[in-house]
C-alpha cells in the first residue's frame, strides 16, 4: 500500500462510522454504505444497538483487497458500484 495512504489510515480512529467511509471516498453516500452492507460487499462491521461501526483494520483490509483485485469480489469480477446498484 502507498506509504502516504498507509500513514493517513493509521491516524484514523479505531472504529469508523458510515459517515467516515463516505468522507474517505470509499462509498459515494450513506445509502451506498447501507446497500454494500446489505449485499455483503462492505468492510466488516459491528452493530451496536442501531449504530454501525467499522473497525479500522477491517477498512484497511477492505481497501487493500480492492487495490489488489480491482473489484469487490474475485469470483464475479463485477465492479462494486454495479453490485451496490443491482445492475
Amino acid at each position: 500500500m502507498n506509504q502516504n495512504l498507509s500513514n493517513s489510515l493509521e491516524k484514523l480512529p479505531e472504529f469508523l462510522s458510515s459517515n467516515h467511509l463516505v468522507k474517505l471516498g470509499i462509498f459515494p453516500n450513506l445509502d451506498a454504505t447501507f446497500q454494500a452492507r446489505k449485499k455483503g460487499v462492505s468492510p466488516d462491521y459491528i452493530k451496536l444497538a442501531r449504530k454501525i461501526l467499522y473497525p479500522k483494520q477491517a477498512v484497511i483490509e477492505f481497501l487493500e483487497n480492492r487495490m489488489k483485485l480491482g473489484t469487490h469480489n474475485q469470483s464475479t469480477n463485477e465492479p462494486l458500484n454495479k453490485v451496490i446498484e443491482g445492475k
